[in-house]
């Protein structure tokens, strides 16, 4: 109810709309959530994280095509990531390699990226780009993903 009339108050103020939507899906209505999320987009539509916002509620929500509209546009490889997560959150593998991929081949150096391939490669039978991915993570972050890579590797061939 705060969160309501702070928006009567400024109505042009995008965190107020993400904490609104943020209240509604922890009260499990993804609708609602999702037409707020709209509103901050119509707001200012050039505005990254409000795309970014939608993108990963309607990955959550199965709405593919909808986050396809919203990363149309050039958005950068970190909220890629974001919206593969919302893939992930719903348990839509593909979707979530694509996006992952996508980040990937923005910030080529990024380990991250890489070792979540790994799994999700696993996860969908890909046992020859799980190991090639998470070499990648390896060879870019020895240091931090040495010994991880080393143990995926292992449960990788024990399967």
């Amino acid at each position: 109810e705060h969160l309501k009339e702070a928006l009567k108050i400024s109505p042009n103020k995008h965190q107020i709309y993400f904490a609104l939507a943020e209240n509604y899906m922890k009260q499990g209505d993804g609708e609602r959530a999702f037409k707020i999320l709209e509103k901050a987009v119509e707001l200012t539509p050039q505005y990254e994280t409000a795309k970014v916002n939608l993108a990963f509620l309607a990955a959550i929500l199965s709405r593919h095509e909808v986050v396809q509209e919203m990363i149309s546009v050039e958005i950068g490889a970190q909220n890629l990531a974001k919206i593969g997560n919302g893939y992930i959150n719903s348990q839509q593998f593909d979707r979530a390699i694509e996006l992952y991929s996508q980040a990937s081949q923005k910030d080529l150096n990024n380990p991250e990226y890489h070792a979540v391939l790994a799994g999700l490669y696993l996860n969908q039978g890909f046992r020859e780009e799980a190991i090639e991915e998470a070499n990648k993570a390896k060879e870019l972050d020895p240091e931090n993903y040495g010994d991880k890579v080393d143990e995926f590797l292992q449960n990788v061939k024990a399967r």
